[in-house]
């Protein structure tokens, strides 16, 4: 069995399905088909390219900071989300590794890309999902609160228009404003509300509990004070 050569090597990386690329802080050394195509360009041309060009400017940062510390260190370092852009304008995110080679008798660094697109659409899409759960959860949670406090108001509505003694009526006055007092503190809380650091659950239900003081009285129709 013989014995690979260099060459051999070389036909395997350029022909891998993934994105090998070996380059300097300045330009492209080497790109093999797979990463060319994800670039939108064909292999050759991309030798001697910058390759800042083909990086997000979100990510132009992490990676000057990257390719710094490894030509310092001498050592590679752990994956590093990249948002690669095709010259097509093809935003692709990305997970490289780098390690410092030599490449035609020259300082280079070797980049093994992996593309983590169906990755970042799977987080999406559970940040989203997160997203619709905790809009339904709050809308469950604001049912639960404006009925308990409507429930109050109503009993205490139908109370003032039966008979009811003179002395009681500042009472449940008293109760129908706090009930007010109630529903607008609800809806300030709601206004105020992004994406809350912790969730108060309320019952089995698991309903947000966007309550902010004990519950309200509701005073039962026809039963009156002692001594009355």
């Amino acid at each position: 069995m013989s014995i690979p050569t260099a060459a051999d090597y070389r036909t395997m990386i350029e022909s891998a399905p993934e994105a090998i690329i070996v380059y300097t802080p300045e330009k492209f050394l080497f790109v093999n088909r797979f990463a060319a195509e994800r670039l939108g360009a064909d292999p050759k041309s991309l030798i001697g390219h910058p390759i800042m060009e083909f990086v997000h400017p979100e990510s132009l940062p992490a990676v000057v900071e990257r390719i710094r510390q490894l030509t310092e260190t001498g050592e590679g370092g752990p994956p590093l989300e990249v948002r690669f852009v095709s010259r097509n304008g093809e935003v692709m995110p990305a997970e490289i590794v780098s390690v410092p080679i030599l490449f035609d008798r020259q300082k280079a660094l070797l980049g093994l890309i992996r593309d983590i697109r169906k990755r970042a659409e799977m987080e999406q899409a559970l940040r989203e999902a997160q997203r619709r759960a905790g809009i339904s959860e709050t809308t469950i949670a604001v049912a639960h609160e404006l009925n308990n406090v409507l429930t109050a108001l109503v009993m205490n509505a139908e109370l003032l228009a039966h008979d009811v003694p003179t002395d009681e009526i500042p009472e449940i006055a008293s109760e129908i404003l706090a009930a007010s007092n109630r529903i607008a503190a609800t809806v300030k809380r709601l206004r105020k509300m992004g994406e809350p650091k912790t969730v108060d659950y309320l019952g089995e239900r698991k309903m947000l509990d966007l309550s902010a003081k004990p519950g309200l009285k509701v005073r039962k129709k026809g039963v009156r004070k002692k001594g009355k």
